[in-house]
């Protein structure tokens, strides 16, 4: 388990834009690839499922809630913080609500830290609807290793912030 003054450190010291990678390039560019596929598949579902592409089942809906730690929280770019349960609740009732113009995607994603099976990694998520201009966030996801998740990730906390429109 990472040491709790690090697990709480890194992702402040990475929101303030801090050079944050403690691994070797060697370990970090290996482990980039896996996390890379998990962070862009999910975004993938996030995408599908606002916008109502993909079914409103149990299925569909397992790709999110089976890759969630059952101790999973989330801090939103507006300071709001969700724990697993009442996040799965809001996602499952917003099920087609931001329309089929919606496009999510995913970039620059860093491996920042690995100790044991546990890892943090930041990205850029950014969102556009329709002509609008996109909005991004940055986050810093605590992911640990587990065999029965899709890409071998579990996700057990994200931290975002806003970044600034250009």
């Amino acid at each position: 388990m990472l040491r709790p003054l690090r697990q709480a450190l890194v992702p402040l010291v990475c929101l303030l834009g801090a050079a944050c990678s403690t691994l070797a390039g060697r370990e970090a560019a290996s482990m980039l690839p896996q996390a890379e596929r998990e962070i862009e598949q999910l975004h993938a579902f996030f995408e599908g499922w606002f916008r109502g592409s993909l079914p409103a089942t149990p299925q569909a809906f397992a790709r999110f809630a089976d890759v969630l730690d059952r101790d999973f929280v989330i801090t939103t770019p507006d300071g709001a913080r969700f724990e697993r349960d009442p996040l799965l609740e809001r996602l499952r009732s917003a099920h087609g609500g931001r329309g089929e113009s919606l496009r999510i995607w995913v970039q620059d994603v860093r491996v920042l830290e690995r100790d044991g099976d546990e890892w943090v990694v930041e990205y850029e998520e950014w969102q556009q609807e329709g002509e609008s201009a996109p909005k991004g966030r940055r986050s810093v996801a605590r992911f640990r290793a587990e065999d029965r998740a899709p890409q071998g990730l579990v996700w057990l906390s994200v931290h975002e912030t806003w970044l600034p429109q250009g």
